[in-house]
């Protein structure tokens, strides 16, 4: 890939550019925070779904109910999400995002912010 002193010579050069960074930048947050791509799509899709049930997780990451159980009970012993009984209905579980949810003396934000220098 070019570097940051590359002159781009078309458009599409420019966004495959982006594309890569921007992957790169997310790859290095989730090695980071030694979490799976999966684990990182969950709590991705949780901090834009807050309150998402299970199945809801398995139907988006095309993938079985019992995966996202183990999933996110191993989110859960780290405590990066929690488990909450919806009222009225003691058999649905939704799993949210705590408050503390990345490892201590990291800062919780998914996704990971973009910097604001631009390639030339």
């Amino acid at each position: 890939m070019a570097g940051p002193d590359r002159t781009f010579s078309t458009p599409m050069e420019l966004m495959r550019w982006i594309g890569w960074a921007q992957r790169k930048a997310g790859e290095d947050w989730v090695r980071a925070r030694e979490l799976s791509f999966e684990q990182a799509f969950v709590l991705g899709y949780l901090r834009e779904n807050p309150g998402a049930m299970q199945r809801d997780i398995a139907k988006i990451s095309r993938t079985s109910a019992a995966s996202v159980s183990s999933l996110l009970q191993g989110l859960e012993r780290r405590g990066l999400v929690e488990r909450r009984t919806e009222p009225g209905d003691a058999n649905a579980y939704t799993r949210r995002r705590s408050a503390s949810s990345s490892p201590p003396g990291s800062t919780p934000q998914w996704p990971p912010p973009t910097t604001s220098s631009s390639p030339r």
